[in-house]
This record gives C-alpha cells, structure tokens and sequence, in this order.
C-alpha cells in the first residue's frame, strides 16, 4: 500500500468514527485521536526499546556462557589435557646441505577449534559492545600454549606459531581489528596511546596500521582527533624503527598541507624518517613549495651523524632542479649543492647528483671550497 493510499485509509476510518461520535462532542473528536496516536506511537517505542533490552541480555547469557566453556578449554590446553601429535623429519627438497626439520601434525583433541571459536566469539563480543570480555578471551588465546606430542617428546606453541603451520583457520587480520577496537573503547583517554602501543609493538601486531581499525564496530571510535594529537606526541618521544613507522604512518594519514610540514619538523629531530616521508609525500603530489620548505628547515633540524641528511640533500636539489627556469634560480640549485656537499653519505653521490641536474663544472667550485 502505498504511502498516499495509507492516508486515505485512515481518513475513511477517521471519518467513519468521527460522524459516530455525539454532535456535541464532535468539535474534539481531532484531540482526542491525536492523544491516541500519540500514546500508540509511545507505547510501540517502549515496546521496541523492551525488545531492544531483552535481545542485549539474552546475547550477554549466550556470550557469558560461551565464554566460561572457552576458558575452560583453555585451562585444559594449558594443563596438558589436550595436545598436538606431530612426526617430525628431514627434508632435503632443497638439497642435501640445506635440509630442515618439519613437522606434519595432527589435531585429535581438536585444539585449533577452540581457537577458532575463541577468535568468532572476540569478534562478536567487540560487535556486540562487550569489549572487556573481548579482551579477556583474547590474552587467553594469546598466552596459552598448546603441547606438542613427538615421539614422547615433545614442545609448546604459541597462537602465532599455530597460524604459522596452519593447525588453525582464523581471520587474524580482523581478529587483530577486533582487539585494538576494544582497546581503544575500553581504555581511558590519557591511557590510550601507552595502551595501543603495548599492543601495536608485539611480533602479532607487528603488520598492524593503526587506521585499520576505524571500520571496525558497531560505533565511530570517540575523541580520534584528540588521540591523533596524543598519539603522534607519544610516538616523537619513543625511540626505535617500530615507533618511526607509527610515527609515519599517524602523521600522513591525520595531518594535511601546511600541518604535515608542521608535524615534520617537530618530529625531524627523534625520527628523521617521518619528515623524509613527508617530503616524499610532497614530491608525490608535486606540492614543490611545501617540499622545498620543509626540506630546507629539516636539514637544520637533523643531527649530522644521520646518513639521511644525505638523502634530504639530494631531494632538495632535485626540487629546485625542476623548478629551476632562470640563470637566478639555477644559482640557488648551485648554492644547495655547495652548501649542502657534505650533507651527502659519499662523495660519489655528490657528483651523482651534480651530472643528473647537468651541473658538471660545479666540481671545480665544490673543489675550491674545501
């Protein structure tokens, strides 16, 4: 029925009561069937919100259960009441002085299923807004050990190793999602980026961008400017290659235009390799005046024992070799190449770079320097 033939209906019915309803009572028949509607309309709401509350308790039952039968699970995996069976030997398909030890399993206890139905249930947990219980199971699948029966020998091993020799068939991408989602919901504002980071930098994390998790959930993550800010300050302060790529990653995907530069720089100084990435960024999209700017800036910023200096050298050069037009222009392509010469990780690469910008006799200049 369409929307325009539902009208009509109930103005006949409307009608009908209405010449039903005594003359002198007539003139407020319309507040009274208004009133009606209006009490129908709540108590149809109240009993969706009812129903609403009702399916959240019978889903907590259902997971509350579940999880206690997992954890129990677990408990036995742990005490080595379940384990793998495996064979191991030699193979030489890569020849005699190259063989490894492999293994072939076996799985009579069924321990990768419970894996499995440990990872269905932190998804659905998470989707669910049950994000505590989400990661309880999780440390659980992460800290068990599974054993392993060889011959009456016999080790242990982890989730990751269990992935590694396919004994399970899990979605680790979105199980990795799920965890940082309920991470990120169940941690407090001020805790977050020390939370995140504790996950982020282990070896099961260790391909995880951190934006992966925006789509993951049933609700948009809250305050994500805010910790953007507060995760790219905490990263600046945390030395090592794993927080420089975080560092990266954060910076390019929050900041934009003249804020990327500036983000750059603050970073220049503990992570070199953002502000290289930026620029690269800037060269990318062929965004010179803003590459050129923060290439220049950078290069004071950066301590001289980085071999990156070099690299930032080279690509300053190369943005004003390509916007060079003018015998002044070209001076200052000139001026770049002296000024930074020993910015450069060798000196072949000095001279690399003076052919390709068509600058050979600069060697004289750059000789005369020393």
């Amino acid at each position: 029925m369409s929307h325009k033939s539902r009208q009509n209906h109930w103005r006949r019915i409307s009608d009908s009561i209405g010449r039903k309803v005594p003359e002198v009572r007539r003139q407020e028949f319309p507040e009274i069937l208004d009133y009606v509607i209006q009490v129908s309309s709540g108590t149809a709401h109240k009993m969706s919100r009812d129903v609403s509350i009702m399916r959240k308790i019978q889903d907590e039952a259902e997971i509350k259960r579940e999880y206690a039968r997992l954890k129990e699970r677990f408990k036995d995996i742990e005490e080595e009441e379940v384990a793998f069976d495996a064979q191991g030997y030699e193979d030489y398909s890569s020849g005699y002085w190259d063989s490894d030890w492999v293994y072939e399993y076996e799985d009579p206890d069924g321990i990768g299923e419970i894996y499995e139905k440990a990872a269905g249930l932190v998804e659905r947990c998470v989707n669910d807004g049950f994000y505590e219980t989400a990661l309880e199971l999780f440390g659980l699948m992460e800290e068990t050990e599974a054993w392993v029966s060889d011959d009456g020998e016999g080790f242990s091993i982890d989730l990751e190793e269990m992935e590694n020799e396919n004994l399970i068939s899990i979605n680790t991408r979105t199980l990795k999602k799920s965890v940082l989602y309920g991470a990120y919901k169940t941690a407090r504002p001020e805790e977050r980026p020390q939370v995140l980071y504790d996950y982020v930098t282990t070896p099961f994390f260790s391909d995880m961008k951190l934006e992966e998790i925006l789509p993951m959930g049933k609700d948009d993550l809250p305050d994500l400017d805010a910790f953007m800010e507060a995760w790219i300050k905490f990263l600046s302060g945390k030395p090592g290659d794993r927080a420089g790529r975080l560092l990266r990653e954060a910076v390019l995907f929050q900041k934009k235009g003249d804020e990327l530069t500036d983000a750059a720089l603050k970073t220049a100084a503990s992570h070199p390799s953002c502000c290289l990435a930026v620029m690269e960024y800037f060269q990318e999209r062929k965004d010179t005046g803003r590459q050129l700017l923060t290439e220049k800036k950078a290069l004071g910023l950066i301590d001289k024992k980085y071999k990156i200096r070099g690299d930032i050298a080279l690509k300053l050069a190369a943005a004003l070799g390509e916007v060079k037009e003018s015998r002044e222009e070209t001076g200052a392509v000139e001026r770049t190449l002296l000024g930074y010469r020993n910015e450069f990780p060798r000196q072949s690469s000095f001279h690399e770079a003076l052919r390709e910008f068509g600058m050979p006799d600069l060697r004289k200049k750059a000789a005369a320097r020393r």
